[in-house]
């Protein structure tokens, strides 16, 4: 440095920033938020702007006035005043909207906190982009907002769902033949997401050993002889800053482990892919579960073949009337169990979307319920399914573990919380019966 001061150029005579410069700051500016948040403020202010077109209002207040050198007092004055009769027409409209989602949208069912939280998050957040900024912070717009979210608070039951046990958890792994395509994707899923105590989109978000480029990811996950790895660059609440690193470890949940390792080894997963792909179902013509056996629709007969030797050749081994006789000779022939693949499901290289997590869960556990409650009826069944979820992965860990005793920090330094306060929710309910004072009662009550 040789002390000399910077030029100062004007104000009005500074270099036009070039267009591809204010889209790379526009870039820039987007990546402030998640995409997973980007799309549902969009689809936010969709809503609102459907809202006020149908009821006549503006969705954008005026920007603040440029007043030009020329401009004469009065109308500078004019101006202003025309700008703070916007703001307090956006200000109405804002509250009445909040109004609306309270009573209902029309319908009779009021929103949660939550949805009102995040529909003038995305709100401000579009306005503020567009340079129209509005005083969030106005006393009545704050006064109309807080009776809405205390009138819903006391009218509207928050929804919890229910956790998956361990004891269920393993019954379910079990059933599932690795194998299979699909079971072992399922299983790999189902023991990923209750050891781990991730979330549905970290899950589907991890790639296999490295970070790769596919949208959505969220991490890395790796396996060796103490468990799993899985190191975090992006979650709900984790947008920037150093990784967060969370274990399984194979001593501790061993059958977990195994079907986190089949699914690896089913899938053939590259450094840098998904851990979780989607799936595709073919045609089911001429299809078996089983290399090596094959549905002749001619004959209307299973035909058992060996694979091919060094010679190039092949050996059929005849047709049978049943799948399970043509297994069985091709085993015996073969002096070993013959390996089951799903023929009717392809792998695809598209990463697996956290709603497809929430379907398995309530896939798989609907045929435990099946399995171990056979005389349950249908309806009993999917009252029950319906109170679990994705997110029933996470909380069954979390009870669990407090269950055992497992004190409450160390339950949140696998869940990742940044607070206590979600990890009493989700235990309060064991807890009230393991600590209940009611325990050692005296006087044969």
């Amino acid at each position: 440095m040789d002390g000399t001061l910077p030029a100062i150029v004007r104000p009005g005579q500074e270099l036009a920033i070039s267009e591809e410069g204010v889209e790379r700051n526009r870039a820039y500016a987007l990546k402030s938020k998640s995409a997973r948040t980007l799309k549902e403020y969009a689809r936010c202010w969709k809503q609102f702007e459907e809202w006020c077109e149908q009821h006549g209002r503006n969705a954008l207040p005026l920007p603040p006035p440029k007043h030009k050198r020329g401009d004469t007092p009065e109308q500078r004055d004019e101006a202003e005043a025309e700008h703070r009769a916007s703001q307090q027409a956006a200000l109405a409209t804002l509250a009445t909207y909040v109004t609306w989602m309270a009573e209902g949208q029309g319908n009779g069912q009021p929103v949660a906190v939550s949805t009102i939280n995040q529909a003038l998050s995305a709100i401000k957040f579009v306005q503020n982009g567009k340079r129209c900024k509005l005083d969030y912070n106005d006393p009545d717009l704050r006064l109309v907002v807080q009776g809405a979210r205390r009138q819903i608070s006391q009218t509207r039951e928050i929804r919890r769902v229910q956790g998956i046990s361990a004891e269920q958890l393993a019954d379910i792994l079990e059933m599932l033949d690795p194998e299979i395509i699909r079971n072992a994707r399922d299983a790999a899923v189902l023991a990923l997401g209750w050891a781990a105590c991730r979330r549905r989109s970290e899950i589907v978000g991890l790639d296999w050993m490295e970070r790769g480029d596919t949208p959505g990811s969220t991490g890395v996950l790796t396996v060796d002889e103490k468990g799993c790895h899985v190191k975090l660059m992006v979650s709900k609440t984790r947008q920037e800053g150093d990784p967060e690193y969370y274990v399984v470890p194979r001593e501790s949940v061993p059958v977990s482990v195994a079907a986190i390792e089949a699914w690896v080894r089913v899938a053939d997963l590259k450094p840098g892919s998904p851990v979780f792909l989607s799936l595709r179902a073919t045609s089911k013509s001429g299809k078996s579960d089983v290399e090596g056996v094959t549905w002749d629709k001619r004959d209307k007969k299973w035909r058992a073949r060996l694979p091919r030797g060094a010679d190039g050749k092949s050996k059929s081994l005849g047709a049978y009337g049943t799948k399970d006789e043509a297994v069985a000779a091709l085993e015996s022939e073969l002096g070993r169990k013959v390996r089951r693949r799903s023929a009717d499901t392809v792998i695809t290289q598209r990463r697996m979307t956290g709603q497809i997590v929430a379907q398995i869960t309530k896939i798989r556990l609907r045929q435990w319920y099946k399995l171990k409650h056979p005389r349950w009826s249908r309806e009993k069944i999917e009252a029950e399914v319906a109170q679990r979820s994705g997110h029933s992965l996470r909380v069954g860990h979390i009870t669990d573990a407090s269950e055992r005793g497992v004190p409450a920090y160390k339950i949140q330094n696998q869940s990742g919380h940044k607070d206590g306060k979600m990890i009493g929710v989700y235990s309060r309910s064991s807890e009230k019966f393991r600590d209940n004072s009611l325990k050692g009662v005296r006087g044969g009550l």
